[in-house]
């Protein structure tokens, strides 16, 4: 999946865009945290990321002051919509 938008920016001012391009009522948010390495004592190192889902199909991602975007279609809402059906 590639961006289709990075750019530096704040958290706030970053959600305040998405939810002006999907409309609120559309965005669901999660906090994922990833491994990224291992610490001097083999302990993980983690890093905090703030996901961003349009209509259940991931859209946005902000971590450390920097927001990507990515292109979402109705193919890819179509597609997550008949995973979420086969789960249920």
């Amino acid at each position: 999946m590639s961006a289709i938008r990075k750019r530096k920016t704040s958290k706030g001012k970053f959600q305040r865009d998405l939810i002006e391009r999907h409309g609120s009522g559309n965005l669901s948010v999660a906090t994922h945290r990833e491994e990224q390495d291992v610490d001097d004592f083999g302990q993980p190192i983690y890093q905090k990321m703030t996901l961003y889902y349009f209509k259940d199909v991931h859209c946005a991602t902000w971590l450390n002051g920097t927001g990507w975007e990515f292109e979402v279609t109705q193919e890819s809402i179509d597609l997550e919509n008949a995973l979420l059906d086969g789960i249920e």
